[in-house]
């Protein structure tokens, strides 16, 4: 027998699979006929917070319940609240019973909650998220116009370098100092690309683009004091901390990796999530992308000029 197949949230089960409860509830009910055929990873909406498995049926192996056309008439007649089959919006009579959607997804939270069928679900997901990732999409833009402006901003990787391998006792090597490499995001020149080295190197040991503690810091000091510092991801430019001298104005830590994201606004169809940006990879490209999403103003939606 196969193993059932495991998704990892509602979005992934495809049509014809449901719980034992969704069986029970259907307008004409049935239980399970065959075994489970996959499991669901999701959250439990009885235990806020929790995920739990789920166990799936397959529809077409189900069979009717043994309510009888008569009980479920008188049923019908004294159910006055609760299960809903016609779409709220499209008219559509499902044979299951209707969620009311959407419920606890705070990208939906302006969305009106009705009974949807499961299309209606799926635009009401899509559009909603489109119109939220169109706002953010603005406040990308206008982010990246800040900080594309001449003297603010450079693009920064900052990586501890060491000797490859391991010591004697298994760990690897302290490192022997920071590669760092900045471009500026307005104008996409090169400003700093040297590795400042934690000790002075010893005489003749030095290598080109080597600079001894003091001087190496008292170099990229210069360079960064007063810009606000981008990386990819915010710890990318942790290394560069003990080198900051305190009270820097440099701001550290402004992450592009999110504003990208929300500026691509490449929404999955199927789970309705944004898909997160990829690395542009070294800063020269990501001063290049900063100022592409600077330019993109003029083709965006009007949401930009109205937030």
């Amino acid at each position: 027998m196969n193993a059932p197949a495991v998704y990892e949230g509602w979005w992934e089960v495809p049509d014809g699979l449901l719980l034992a409860s969704q069986l029970a509830a259907m307008d004409l009910p049935r239980i399970p006929g065959g075994p489970v055929a996959g499991i669901v990873q999701a959250e439990n909406w009885h235990a806020y917070g929790r995920d739990d498995a789920f166990r799936l049926y397959r529809l077409s192996e189900s069979q009717p319940s043994a309510a009888t056309a008569a009980q479920l008439k008188a049923a019908d007649a004294k159910r006055t609240k609760g299960r809903v089959y016609r779409c709220e919006e499209c008219g559509a009579f499902s044979q299951q019973a209707l969620p009311r959607y959407p419920l606890d997804d705070q990208l939906l939270k302006d969305v009106e909650p009705r009974y949807l069928c499961g299309c209606c679900r799926h635009v009401t997901r899509l559009t909603g998220y489109q119109a939220t990732f169109a706002v953010r999409r603005a406040a990308a833009v206008r982010w990246a116009a800040k900080v594309a402006a001449p003297g603010v901003a450079l693009a920064v990787t900052a990586s501890e370098v060491r000797p490859e391998g391991i010591t004697a006792s298994g760990k690897r090597y302290a490192a022997t100092g920071i590669a760092v490499l900045a471009f500026d995001v307005a104008d996409g020149r090169k400003v700093f690309d040297a590795t400042v080295l934690r000790r002075p190197a010893k005489t003749g040991a030095k290598v080109k683009g080597q600079l001894d503690p003091e001087p190496g810091a008292k170099k990229l000091r210069g360079v960064i004091e007063g810009r606000a510092l981008i990386g990819w991801r915010a710890e990318d430019l942790e290394p560069l901390r003990p080198i900051l001298a305190p009270g820097s104005r440099a701001a550290l830590g402004d992450e592009a990796h999110t504003r990208v994201t929300d500026w691509r606004s490449d929404i999955d169809p199927r789970s309705g999530r944004p898909r997160g940006a990829t690395s542009p990879g070294r800063p020269d490209r990501l001063a290049l992308l900063i100022r592409r999403i600077a330019d993109s103003f003029p083709t965006t939606d009007h949401t930009a000029e109205h937030t």
